[in-house]
């Protein structure tokens, strides 16, 4: 009987400690909305972005050769939903004004490594027109 109590104890004890070794521990859950954006236009580009429909508007730069980052940080970890981003920019590549607005999609990621974990776009040139294509 004590030693059927045992096994029993002893086989709840593992099953409970191999439960909680599978969950994903905080370093591996999702921590943030990442979008990249880089160019290969072989110039930097000027835009806006913003988080949701109200946000306030961020000005930066896409650069040759390095993505910039939009990041969206989750409350909690492990989370997979954040607002919309929106980026603004001139379209045309000429002298005139064309200002765009397109939303962007992201993805949940662990970590700010663009290749590994953002949903990624670059900024092209088709014509004279300055265009966002996703890369992923």
């Amino acid at each position: 009987m004590i030693h059927n109590r045992l096994r029993l104890i002893l086989s709840l004890s593992l099953l409970t400690l191999s439960t909680f070794s599978s969950l994903p521990s905080y370093s591996q859950q999702q921590r943030y909305a990442l979008t990249c954006l880089g160019t290969n236009t072989g110039t930097k580009i000027k835009f806006q972005y913003r988080w949701g429909d109200s946000g306030a508007w961020n000005e930066d730069t896409a650069d040759p050769g390095r993505w910039t980052k939009m990041l969206w940080e989750y409350e909690t970890p492990g989370q997979n939903k954040s607002p919309t981003l929106t980026v603004k920019y001139d379209d045309d590549y000429t002298s005139s004004t064309h200002i765009v607005t397109t939303p962007l999609k992201s993805y949940a990621a662990r970590d700010l490594n663009c290749e590994r974990s953002g949903k990624t776009y670059n900024y092209y040139l088709k014509s004279s027109e300055l265009v966002i294509r996703s890369e992923d």
